[in-house]
This record gives C-alpha cells, sequence and structure tokens, in this order.
C-alpha cells in the first residue's frame, strides 16, 4: 500500500501520528493512519510510529511523501478510529510538488466537520469544542479528514497545565468553533517552551492569507469521556508545505520566512 502523507501530529514527545490518503491507479483517496504492529498491546499508545520515522530524522515520513507502507495488515476493528493499518515501512518517493499536493487535499476535503464525522458531533458543555462522546465513537463515519474552504481567525497559547495551542476555526458560513491545533510544524520547540514565536509566526501569516485555508483534523484518543477533534495541520494555498525549522515538508527546501 503507498500512502500520500496529509496528517503529522505529535504524540507523547518521542511518537507521531502519520496518515495520509491512499494512492491508487487513478489518483488519491480513503484516509488511512499507519501503526507500527507491537507485541505488547498498549491503550492508547498502541503502534504508535517513534520520531526516528519522521523525514527530518531521516525517515520516510514528511508531509507531502508518498510512503510505500509494504503489505499492510489490518488490526482489529475499533471505531472511531477505522482507518488505522499495520506496516512495515520500506521506503519513501520522492516528494510532491507544492501544487499537485494541493489539488489532493482540495479534491479529499469536505466543507464541515459534520461530514466527516456524522452526526455524533457534539458541542462541548464547557466552551464551542466540538467533541464525540465516548459511547458515540462506534456511530463516527471516520476519525480523519480534511477541510475546505476554512478561516482562523487567530491561534493562542493556554498555558495552565500542559501547553496547547487553540485556534478558533470557521468553516465556510459556519459559525467558528473553537478547537486545539496540533500542528507538528509548532512542536519543534515544545519541550523548551519557546511555543510563543512560533504562533505568533504563523499568526500574522494568517492574517495575510488571500485565500481559504485548508486544514487537516481528526479524533484523538479518549480524554475525560471524549474524543476531541483537532486540526492537525494547517494548509496555505499558496504554500501548502509550509515549515519553521526542521523540516517535516521534504517538498519545500527552504524554512519560510515569514
Amino acid at each position: 500500500m503507498r500512502m500520500l502523507v496529509t496528517h503529522l501530529t505529535p504524540f507523547g514527545g518521542d511518537l507521531f501520528c502519520g496518515a495520509g490518503l491512499k494512492c491508487t491507479p487513478s489518483g488519491y483517496g480513503g484516509f488511512v493512519r499507519a501503526m507500527v504492529k507491537t507485541e505488547e498491546q498498549l491503550p492508547e499508545r498502541t503502534g504508535f510510529p517513534s520520531a526516528d520515522l519522521l523525514y527530518r530524522n531521516r525517515g520516510p515520513f514528511g508531509l507531502g511523501c508518498v510512503v510505500d507502507l509494504g503489505k499492510v495488515e489490518h488490526p482489529p476493528r475499533k471505531p472511531p478510529h477505522i482507518e488505522n493499518v499495520w506496516f512495515e515501512p520500506e521506503l519513501v518517493e520522492p516528494p510532491m510538488s507544492s501544487g499537485k499536493f494541493w489539488g489532493a487535499l482540495k479534491a479529499n476535503a469536505s466543507k464541515r466537520p459534520q461530514d466527516v464525522f456524522g452526526d455524533c458531533l457534539k458541542e462541548y458543555s464547557r466552551s464551542s469544542r466540538p467533541v464525540v462522546p465516548f459511547g458515540d465513537g462506534n456511530r463516527c463515519r471516520a476519525s480523519l479528514g480534511l477541510l475546505w474552504p476554512c478561516r482562523i481567525g487567530k491561534l493562542w497559547l493556554r498555558k495552565d497545565g500542559k501547553p496547547l495551542v487553540l485556534a478558533d476555526l470557521r468553516c465556510g458560513e459556519e459559525p467558528p468553533v473553537e478547537i486545539s491545533v496540533n500542528e507538528i510544524r509548532l512542536h519543534y520547540r515544545f519541550l523548551n517552551n519557546a511555543y510563543e514565536e512560533y504562533v505568533a509566526r504563523l499568526n500574522r501569516r494568517l492574517k495575510r492569507s488571500a485565500s481559504p485555508l485548508l486544514v487537516g483534523i481528526g479524533l484523538t484518543g479518549t480524554m475525560r469521556g471524549f474524543y476531541w477533534v483537532q486540526i492537525t495541520n494547517i494548509f496555505f494555498e499558496e504554500e501548502p508545505l509550509w515549515y519553521f525549522g526542521r523540516s517535516d515538508c521534504p517538498g519545500n527546501p527552504n524554512p519560510s520566512k515569514w
């Protein structure tokens, strides 16, 4: 199975979540999440690949890359995370151009979160953050998707407890919702708490963007009785493979200047 990497998020420091679109002779479509089969199946952390498989660490996983997952296995189905496959990494193909990557993203995008997850989506009672109650997970259509056209008014950093980047996301004519952002390109400096610079730079870029955004979205594991909807990655039409520091976007040879 070959997969175009469209979703890349950090997970637990030394792990990451890598997902994308299946590559077929006719194009790109159908989401898969690449997981490593392990002897010991640990709840919530089962099978997430280690960070040494990221492109910036000379591994095969980078946004816009096509990864050959080899012969995959399908683990026991556990909704809502129905896209999981077990793989053994074999090779990575040359990165896709920004224009071709944007076209693949847009061709597989939905207009609203409800179009991705279904009517199981609810609003968390203490905020406008979208969630799926734990008991409704088996009714979800999927746990991964893409949204276009979107706008983000601003990003901000919540520092009470574990640092968390939040955004106000508006999809089409829908009212804005508060949603967390787990964009891997914002997380290079997570451990030394130097988030503010990257968040400020991305906010400046958001203000200048003339075109609607395309965002990757996904469901977290269960926390406090809910699967939480999060933005996995943010894509600008003019520069979908942007990055600040070490690159997880091999299709862009130079760090973004903004």
